[in-house]
């Protein structure tokens, strides 16, 4: 029965959009439980080598959860999650210090 419930979605509430009301505002914030919706990314970012990067015939881009950073291979980075995202709609950035853990997941 649970493996059914979670194959079929849902209609959330309007009491699951509010988030969390217990702990302190510093407690919450940290940890991205205010509730608050940010609206999507408006400007779509796309990946493109440069010129050495195609001399060279290597391209690569990889993204440091930790630091929230893309490192690319001329050297060159660019802060932030969404900044390197093509398209952001629904996705958070939780840290939770904790357990030691940072991901992306999906608003409810």
């Amino acid at each position: 029965a649970e493996c059914l419930e979670m194959l079929t979605s849902r209609k959330i509430g309007a009491g699951e959009t509010v988030g969390r009301k217990t702990g302190s505002l510093a407690w919450r914030l940290a940890r991205g439980e205010l509730g608050g919706k940010t609206e999507p990314k408006s400007s779509e970012f796309k990946f493109q080598p440069t010129e050495a990067d195609i001399e060279v015939g290597v391209f690569s881009v990889e993204y440091y959860m930790v630091d929230d950073i893309y490192k690319f291979s001329n050297g060159e980075s660019i802060s932030g999650w969404s900044n390197g995202a093509h398209n952001v709609e629904n996705i958070d950035k939780k840290i939770e210090p904790d357990h030691n853990q940072v991901y992306l997941a999906r608003r409810k």
